[in-house]
């Protein structure tokens, strides 16, 4: 990514110098401070310099609030003097307005964030190209560009900020942008990253799972932030490791139009943390999370990762190139969720990634898991749905009018990975699923028997050069209904399910099978029961195998 050329013509107009007082409307840590007349403020007579603009600020903290105007085209900001004397303070109720102003970070200090906002609402920067110097220590307190804080000590809330047409480049701190809840008695809310820009910087420990290097971040750490919108967002994650994160105790975020190109490539390693989104919580600590139009390339990791977050919408997603094969910490793929309840996935298109939809279900029991019009294709796995240590079935999987290819695997349920333990209630249907090179395209169990039931496979298109459905031992129920399994040259069996005791199929053509068996559903270990009605057999010269039940006219 270049970082483009700025005119002061192109920004958004200087934002009103209306004022209202310190206080948000919900009450802030400054909410008994005097209304008084905003001040307007330019920075030219006080020096382009970090001295000049905390003297400028000062001018506006006296007055109560209001704007500052950099009338310059470059703003030195020495590196040793932020970091010895501290950062600029933001008081309530200020407006930075750049004007393309360029702010230049000097020297080799490693320092404060140039801006920070504790306790105070109503604060916008906007319009503004941030250069770094690309130091910082490992921690968050270092390397950033701004930082705003709900402290702990804080009695009331925190509202209203915005981060708004910002080019920022060449950082090295775990967090450019950041967010920070601390206290338990307050609330975050009206939180707005628009139209920002990011490249360059570098990753502090690019092998190590808990350390960042990311844009933008949000962080509950001991209150609830409420209300956040991310919105035309693009980052070039090349040499770091995230690119927008939320993290624990956030509620009713949007994340819309947001652009990563190629977290972690060269900032992590695999299997240390490359996500280019991350929302991560503890299991309901997180809700209402809205990614919109994403479009993710080359991520390391994973595109979209989600921990244990409820009521997600991931809609039109658009990614490409994940590469992490190597699962020992957490799982991988374009989109992959842990823990996770309540995710919807609408449309989109999903190619060229070691996996594209990976799930594990953290344990918890109600995944509630939708995904509709989704295509995915040129990937080596398409679905894998894993399990985590614990007990029970995991409920309610649904896929309806998909396209779904991949080279090794296209559906897979680990349903035997954890012993008493699977998938219940998963549905296909309306899709498409292909693969000239998979072992099974569609395989719901694989080696030990387990009691996973309610499956549905309905209206839906399998075409295979080997297996096309493999459900051995599943001994719950199994319905397929209005199904095509077509060959594509050489076909070993169009469905497998020996020792299933449940089967309810209806309506099944199997097509071009050559010289291969259309189903197999044998009692070799178990009792083989159930009903085949309507199976049709189309250039097919072995409709079962010996000992299969039999179908019915």
């Amino acid at each position: 990514m270049t970082s483009g050329t700025i005119t002061r013509r192109s920004f958004i107009a200087a934002a009103s110098t209306g004022f209202v007082a310190a206080a948000s409307p919900r009450g802030s840590a400054a909410s008994n401070l005097l209304i008084r007349s905003p001040a307007t403020v330019t920075l030219g007579a006080r020096g382009a310099t970090l001295s000049g603009l905390r003297a400028a600020v000062q001018d506006i903290a006296s007055a109560g609030g209001g704007a500052l105007h950099i009338n310059v085209s470059s703003v030195v900001i020495d590196t040793v003097d932020l970091w010895r004397n501290g950062p600029v303070d933001l008081p309530a109720s200020t407006t930075i307005e750049g004007n393309g102003a360029t702010l230049s970070f000097t020297g080799l200090g490693i320092a404060h964030p140039l801006f920070v906002g504790r306790d105070v609402s109503a604060i916008a920067l906007r319009n503004l190209v941030a250069k770094g110097n690309n130091k910082a220590r490992i921690g968050a307190d270092t390397g950033g560009f701004a930082r705003f804080e709900l402290t702990s000590t804080a009695v009331g809330n925190m509202d209203d900020i915005t981060i708004e047409n910002l080019q920022i480049s060449g950082f090295a701190g775990e967090r450019w942008v950041q967010f920070l809840q601390r206290s338990p008695a307050g609330t975050m809310s009206g939180l707005r990253v628009i139209d920002v820009k990011a490249w360059g910087g570098s990753s502090l420990s690019p092998g190590a799972i808990a350390v960042s290097a990311a844009p933008i971040w949000f962080y509950g750490v001991d209150g609830a932030i409420d209300d956040v919108a991310v919105r035309r967002v693009s980052i070039d994650a090349m040499a770091l490791k995230q690119g927008v994160v939320l993290f624990h105790r956030i509620a009713n975020a949007t994340l819309d139009a947001v652009s990563v190109a190629n977290a972690g490539v060269a900032g992590a390693r695999d299997d240390s943390g490359a996500y280019a989104i991350m929302a991560y919580a503890d299991p309901g600590e997180m809700y209402g999370i809205s990614i919109i139009s994403p479009v993710i390339r080359g991520p390391r990791s994973c595109g979209i990762y989600l921990r244990g977050a409820d009521d997600v919408r991931i809609r039109n997603p658009v990614i490409a190139g994940q590469t992490d094969k190597v699962a020992d910490n957490l799982p991988k793929g374009a989109i992959a969720m842990n823990g996770c309840s309540g995710v919807t996935i609408e449309g989109g298109r999903l190619s060229d990634n070691a996996f594209d939809l990976s799930v594990a279900d953290g344990g918890r029991p109600r995944l509630k898991l939708g995904v509709r019009d989704l295509t995915t294709a040129a990937s080596r796995t398409s679905v894998i749905l894993a399990l985590s240590p614990g007990k029970g079935a995991v409920t309610g999987v649904s896929f309806a009018g998909c396209t779904l290819s991949g080279a090794d695997r296209v559906f897979r349920i680990m349903n035997d990975e954890v012993r008493g333990r699977c998938y219940n209630d998963v549905a296909i249907t309306g899709s498409t699923l292909h693969s000239a090179t998979a072992a099974n395209v569609i395989e719901l169990t694989q080696g030990t028997p387990t009691a996973a039931t309610g499956y549905r496979i309905e209206d839906v298109t399998v075409q295979a050069n080997f297996t096309g459905i493999m459900a051995s031992g599943l001994l719950g129920s199994l319905a397929i209904h209005r199904v095509t399994i077509e060959g594509l040259g050489r076909l070993d069996y169009g469905i497998v399910a020996d020792d299933c005791p449940k089967l309810d199929w209806e309506d099944v053509t199997f097509r071009n099978m050559r010289s291969g068996y259309a189903f197999a559903a044998r009692s070799l270990t178990r009792q083989a029961r159930g009903t085949l009605r309507k199976l049709r057999f189309e250039g097919v010269a072995n409709p079962s195998i010996r000992g299969s039940l039999k179908a019915l006219d």
